[in-house]
C-alpha cells in the first residue's frame, strides 16, 4: 500500500474544457472512495457546463479566484477560500480574472 505520493508522480490530465488541466495527487484505483486534484484554471477558462453526479465536493482556493456556480447561483471564491456542496446540485466554474487560479479540490465517488 502507498501512502506518499510526490510532485513528479502525478499524473496531469486535461479535461474536456481548453485551459483547464488536472493534477491527481494520487493514483486511482478501483475501490477508491474519493478522488483529490488540483485544477489549475486558465485566465478566462471554465469547466463549460453544469456537471451533476453522486457525492460531495470540497475545494481549496490556493491561488488566483475563481467564480464557483452551485444551483444557478455565483459564488466568488478567492484564495484562501474553501468550499463544500453536494455533488447532486448543479455545478460549474470558472476563472473570469487575468491571472491562472489553482484549486485543491476533493470529490466522492472519484469521478475523473
Amino acid at each position: 500500500m502507498r501512502v506518499v505520493f510526490h510532485p513528479a508522480e502525478r499524473l496531469a490530465a486535461a479535461i474536456d474544457a481548453e485551459g483547464i488541466r488536472l493534477e491527481r495527487l494520487f493514483p486511482h484505483q478501483d475501490g477508491n472512495l474519493l478522488e483529490s486534484t488540483i485544477h489549475l484554471i486558465a485566465p478566462g477558462a471554465s469547466n463549460e457546463g453544469a456537471i451533476v453526479h453522486q457525492g460531495e465536493e470540497l475545494g481549496f482556493v490556493l491561488e488566483g479566484q475563481i467564480e464557483l456556480i452551485v444551483g444557478g447561483r455565483a459564488y466568488q471564491a478567492p484564495s484562501g477560500a474553501s468550499f463544500h456542496f453536494r455533488s447532486e446540485i448543479p455545478h460549474g466554474y470558472r476563472n473570469a480574472t487575468d491571472r491562472p487560479a489553482k484549486v485543491l479540490w476533493v470529490s466522492t465517488p472519484p469521478t475523473f
